[in-house]
């Protein structure tokens, strides 16, 4: 069942919520798990920017860099995850 009731840090939301479409479960949980997964191994957000509208614009285009740390095994699942 759609949700329309957003409780989330703009970080980690995808860019179909912040489009205005409403919660659609798999896929929108996929990409936060993709979020939180690029923070653990990364140790950064993939999305920064002080100015709201610009972070939106940053997530909506998923447009992010990995560090070169980052095994190509591991940036192969969190392109799967976080893939607009």
């Amino acid at each position: 069942m759609p949700v329309w009731l957003v409780c989330r840090s703009p970080h980690y939301a995808a860019p179909e919520l912040l489009q205005g479409i409403k919660y659609s479960g798999p896929e929108v949980d996929r990409w936060s798990l993709g979020i939180l997964l690029y923070v653990m191994i990364c140790g950064k957000q993939p999305f920064k920017h002080p100015d709201m509208k610009m972070l939106y614009a940053k997530i909506t285009k998923g447009e992010y860099e990995v560090p070169d740390h980052v095994s190509p095994g591991a940036v192969s699942f969190l392109f799967f995850l976080a893939f607009i």
